[in-house]
């Protein structure tokens, strides 16, 4: 079996309003680490006014994403389409 992934120490999203950061102790495990990501993602989904804040999210927090997208795909398909169903719930407004 794979050993397990380590949680980053710390990692924060790009200089803006909308930019995550998230710090974790040396023996927090990646999938603690993921849930905290994946929370505060949807709050601030939650906060976004329209389409361009969504993909702003994303713009700004891609570096987090892309360790996601590097260390559980499952879990970053299920990201991906929560970031769809924000976007679309946009569309027609």
């Amino acid at each position: 079996p794979k050993p397990p992934v380590a949680a980053p120490k710390k990692v924060e999203g790009k200089a803006g309003e909308w930019n995550l950061k998230v710090s974790s102790e040396p023996d927090t495990n990646f999938e603690d680490w993921l849930a905290v990501v994946v929370e505060l993602t949807v709050t601030a989904l939650d906060a976004a006014a329209s389409k361009d804040d969504v993909m702003n999210i994303w713009r700004t927090n891609a570096n987090i994403y892309k360790i996601i997208e590097q260390s559980a795909p499952d879990a970053y398909a299920e990201l991906t389409a929560t970031f769809k169903t924000y976007k679309e719930s946009f569309d027609g407004n």
